[in-house]
Order: structure tokens, then C-alpha cells, then sequence
């Protein structure tokens, strides 16, 4: 398929010979810009990949120059193949063809315009590159696409299914065994290991406070009490203890008054309680 590409002459593709040109531009031109140039020698380059290239230019008539027409010369690959002198005409021409290349080899190109001085004002508007993208006709890009090619086709054991016949039981060698990734089994292992650290640790907790739960509570006020009971006892139990004593030495047959009755120290115990 053949392709048309349009340069424009502020195109940075294009070397200019420096100090020698400068820009200009009428309406007429491509973009509306365009190079002009009344420098002996001075050229413009460019490096094109095609089949052929085309230089278009504007030419002033008679009526806006006195000088005589703009000579240039045309140099493909280092070789000179054209001239070129305008006819002038009254009135400006724009998009004139400067030159048009033969047929070239599709590949790389460098084409040379040169001004050949005083003769009148030349001036440049773009370039236009014809190319060939065809297989056959480049092979630069026979290389680049042959290499795509391989690189983005699936190899054939990739995409054939494997056919199995009855006997065929073998088992398969590492090479086509699916590997099996460690991270998320670590990964698994670890999040057990966290979730059973918790659980533990909330049954320990829910022990104790059951633990807790079902222990009597002793308020200070109880407890100051009960020291206080614990003192009581002991001294009646030492009056107990004197009056058995002063009894057993009393006269055999005399009945003296009869023992106080004394309560035990669970008995008042529970009776502290029941009166909480």
C-alpha cells in the first residue's frame, strides 16, 4: 500500500544551512508558513524513508519582484538529478512543484536543495514523501515485522491440546507439572496461627471471670465484724471455761444457778449473715 506524507517547512526534520534563510508565508502556502532565501549556496536538507519525495515552493510575480527567477538544484544520495527555473508570470504561484524524483528503492533517502543565488528570492514550502509499505519492497520492515511476529505468536506446544491415547498413562514430567505458589500457604498458616492465639486467649479470660464470679464478696464492714466476733468468742469461751471450773469445785449435791447458753461461733456466723 502506498502512503503520502506531507513536511512542512518548520518541519525540525529539515537542516537549513544556518544565517542564510528566514521565515515568511502568504496565504496561499501549506500551513501558511514558508522559507525564503536570496543566499548563493544556500541549502536545505532532509532525510526521507520512501519511493520518491516532491519539493513545492511559491514563486512572485512580476508585479512583486524585480529580481529574475530563483535557479535551484536537486541532489538525491549525494547525486545531482535536477534544476530548476521557474517561469515567471505576473501574479504569485504557490504550490508549484520544484521537483518530482523518479521512483526510488523503498528505504532510506537524503535529499539536498541548494539555492543558487541572486537570481531571485526562492522560496520553500514542504515536501511530500510517497512510501511503500509492502512487505516485499522494504526490507527494513520485513526484519522489523518478521521479528513482532515472532515474538507475539504463542508457540505451537502452547496452543495444540495434547492428544491421549488408551495407553497412555504416563505420568508428566516436572517441566509440565503446574507450580504451586508458597505465599498464600504461608500466608494461610499464619492467619490460623493468629486466630487460635485469640481464641485461647479469650477462654482464659471468660475462666477467670467465672472464677471470680462465683466467690463470696466480703465488704470491709463484714470482715471488720467478723475480727470483732472472733474476739468475743474467745473471751467466752475462757468465762466458760472458769465458770466449769468454779462448778466442779462446788459441794457434792449443790445445784448452783444454771450455765448460761452460749452461742457457737457458726451460729453466730450465720446469724451475722442472715442480718446483712
Amino acid at each position: 500500500m502506498t502512503t503520502l506524507l506531507r513536511i512542512d517547512d518548520r518541519d525540525p526534520s529539515i537542516v537549513y544551512s544556518p544565517d542564510q534563510w528566514r521565515g515568511a508565508g502568504t496565504v496561499g502556502d501549506f500551513d501558511g508558513t514558508s522559507m525564503e532565501t536570496l543566499a548563493s549556496g544556500a541549502t536545505s536538507q532532509l532525510h526521507f524513508t520512501g519511493t520518491s519525495i516532491a519539493v513545492f515552493g511559491s514563486i512572485l510575480g512580476i508585479n512583486n519582484q524585480i529580481q529574475g527567477n530563483p535557479i535551484s538544484t536537486y541532489s538525491i544520495d549525494g547525486k545531482l538529478v535536477h534544476q530548476f527555473a521557474p517561469s515567471r508570470e505576473n501574479d504569485l504561484q504557490v504550490n508549484v512543484i520544484f521537483y518530482q524524483s523518479d521512483t526510488l528503492p523503498q528505504g532510506n533517502h537524503t535529499l539536498l536543495v541548494t539555492s543558487l543565488g541572486d537570481q531571485g528570492t526562492f522560496y520553500l514550502d514542504y515536501f511530500e514523501v510517497t512510501s511503500d509499505s509492502s512487505i516485499t519492497g522494504s526490507p527494513i520492515l520485513t526484519s522489523l515485522l518478521s521479528t513482532a511476529t515472532k515474538t507475539l505468536s504463542p508457540t505451537p506446544a502452547a496452543v495444540s491440546q495434547p492428544t491421549l491415547s488408551p495407553n497412555s498413562a504416563s505420568i508428566p514430567n516436572g517441566s509440565s507439572s503446574k507450580k504451586v505458589s508458597i505465599g498464600p500457604i504461608v500466608g494461610g498458616m499464619l492467619g490460623g496461627l493468629v486466630l487460635l492465639v485469640i481464641i485461647l486467649t479469650c477462654l482464659m479470660i471468660a475462666v477467670r471471670w467465672r472464677r471470680r464470679r462465683h466467690q463470696p464478696y466480703c465488704s470491709a464492714d463484714f470482715l471488720r465484724q467478723m475480727g470483732q466476733r472472733t474476739n468475743l468468742d474467745s473471751l467466752e469461751v475462757n468465762s466458760h471455761n472458769q465458770a466449769s471450773q468454779r462448778r466442779s469445785q462446788l459441794p457434792p449435791g449443790f445445784h448452783g444457778a444454771p450455765e448460761p447458753f452460749y452461742l457457737g461461733t457458726s451460729q453466730r456466723k450465720q446469724a451475722i449473715i442472715s442480718a446483712i
